[in-house]
């Protein structure tokens, strides 16, 4: 049943079009509502680990997360949580170290009819999994060292994913994967890819910042501006935000992290958060996603006390408190 632990009030979010904020605690799965800032566990599950990740349904009332090795679901409006896969499960214990199969990293189709995770096997490559959410069982789709996480195209009628220092896409029903990029060299090569709902795509090649077009056409977002990671769209497309590690070229042990935004292809970013204090290495810094076509979530973190979400205006720079976090709260998850 859903946990009984009382709600904590947390700030209203104003103007915010996106209506709840996911996101774990532990071992719990915690759920915010962003108009009234009332915030609540939905599962009470108790583990040796925490969640160690979640996806959260188109219609927003279902969220996937994986918990002790195997994935699970729970329903919004309430019930027990329910399994979603058996394959994970502790294999041996070798010099004090746990080594066992992991299902984790749930990713849900736009459309809301497939479900594909990542499994793992010690000293296997990881595979990448895919599963009719209405019913059937589970279909390997690859097996390789890099995939990672998946990402859906916005029509749902491919996932995207890295191997080989470049993207590559696949069908969930099955196919030769084909590849979107080539390999352009350097130690990071392609990687951190996210869609636009007009098909855009951003990623980052060397760690800077590119958007590909529907068409094919690759660029950099920003011509003059051009070191970030994580890049994100807003709800729009019309900005984009991502992250810049900065080190301060005379002193190195200088070193903090900022967000950034930009309308694409603009010549230069603009600042929105900034960890830097002056001096040493000082916290960090994340895009959570977009509260709206104009406001950033944003993550900061200077201590291990300190860690906040602000809702922050790319037009006015001005943020918001929405809500102060625990030590162990992460995977942040907004809906829509």
């Amino acid at each position: 049943m859903r946990a009984a632990a009382l709600l904590l009030l947390l700030p209203a979010v104003a103007h915010a079009d996106a209506k709840r904020l996911f996101f774990q605690r532990g071992a719990v799965v915690m759920m915010m509502d962003l108009a009234s800032g009332e915030a609540g566990p939905l599962t009470d599950q108790q583990g040796t680990r925490g969640v160690a990740s979640l996806a959260v349904s188109p219609d927003g009332e279902t969220v996937y997360y994986s918990i002790e090795h195997n994935l699970w679901m729970v329903l919004v409006q309430g019930g027990p949580p329910r399994p979603v896969t058996a394959a994970g499960k502790v294999l041996r214990v070798e010099a004090g170290e746990v080594l066992a199969v992991e299902c984790d990293t749930p990713r849900i189709s736009p459309d809301g009819k497939w479900l594909a995770y990542r499994l793992e096997r010690p000293d296997e490559p990881p595979e990448l999994r895919v599963r009719d959410i209405a019913g059937g069982d589970d279909k390997l789709l690859l097996s390789g060292p890099e995939h990672g996480p998946a990402v859906w195209t916005p029509d749902s009628s491919h996932i995207v994913y890295v191997d080989e220092h470049r993207l590559w896409k696949v069908r969930p029903d099955g196919g030769s994967p084909q590849a979107i990029t080539e390999d352009p060299g350097g130690a990071w090569g392609d990687a951190q890819p996210s869609f636009a709902r007009d098909g855009r795509l951003a990623f980052c090649r060397n760690l800077i910042p590119m958007v590909r077009t529907p068409d094919g056409k690759i660029q950099k977002a920003m011509p003059d501006d051009p070191v970030g990671q994580l890049p994100l769209f807003s709800p729009d497309g019309a900005r984009l935000a991502f992250v810049r590690h900065v080190i301060d070229k005379a002193d190195p042990a200088h070193q903090w992290d900022e967000v950034r935004a930009l309308s694409p292809p603009a010549r230069l970013s603009q600042l929105l958060v900034s960890t830097d204090t002056g001096k040493g290495l000082v916290g960090y810094a994340r895009a959570v996603g977009w509260l709206s076509n104009d406001t950033v979530l944003v993550l900061r973190s200077v201590s291990a006390e300190s860690r906040k979400l602000y809702g922050v205006n790319v037009a006015t720079r001005d943020s918001e408190l929405v809500t102060k976090l625990e030590r162990d709260d992460g995977g942040f998850v907004l809906w829509p």
